[in-house]
């Protein structure tokens, strides 16, 4: 880009000058880029510590769509694949989208604010007062279920106020000899 600025130059000093006018106009450029992109990054941590996940993940290229798509919105990995794809990831986006407005107990119309203007709906997902809704999933934490159940007899083993004595067998009747 200085290049094209320079070549527009008639002498030295014209040229130094336009080198300088494309040097301000990238720097510029690349400042905006850098707030945008630290405020990205800070929108989707909050998101995925959100939804009980490691913020750090949203760092981490790839690994923040594979977690993004399966972990919090519960998708299988196919629409992961699927979004890497030209023309199919539009609709792998759009479902992705609408999944997550639900899992954070948002309607269908915020999904679509996700896939139309996704840092603005992200940010208010992140900042605002939404709480994820997602549940865990089954297929990776079945033993983290919290409904209580059953004590079995293996479970009273660990007991220490339970009684350690043998149990006495109940004595049968001899009522069907008479």
């Amino acid at each position: 880009m200085l290049t094209l600025f320079a070549q527009r130059a008639k002498n030295a000093a014209d040229a130094d000058a336009a080198a300088g006018l494309g040097l301000a106009c990238f720097a510029t450029f690349g400042l905006v880029f850098l707030v945008f992109f630290v405020l990205i990054v800070a929108i989707m941590w909050k998101v995925f510590a959100k939804a009980g996940q490691p913020g750090w993940a949203a760092l981490v290229p790839f690994y923040n769509s594979w977690i993004l798509i399966t972990e919090i919105c519960k998708k299988e990995p196919l629409w992961f694949i699927l979004s890497l794809f030209p023309f199919v990831n539009i609709i792998a986006s759009w479902v992705i989208c609408q999944e997550l407005a639900r899992k954070f107990g948002k309607s269908d119309a915020f999904g679509i604010g996700l896939f139309f203007l996704g840092p603005i709906f992200l940010a208010m997902l992140a900042f605002g007062d939404a709480r994820y809704e997602g549940g865990r999933s089954k297929r990776y934490d079945d033993d983290d279920d919290d409904r209580p159940r059953k004590r079995s007899r293996d479970d009273d083993d660990d007991d220490d106020d339970e009684d350690d004595r043998p149990r006495r067998k109940k004595r049968r009747s001899n009522d069907d000899d008479d």
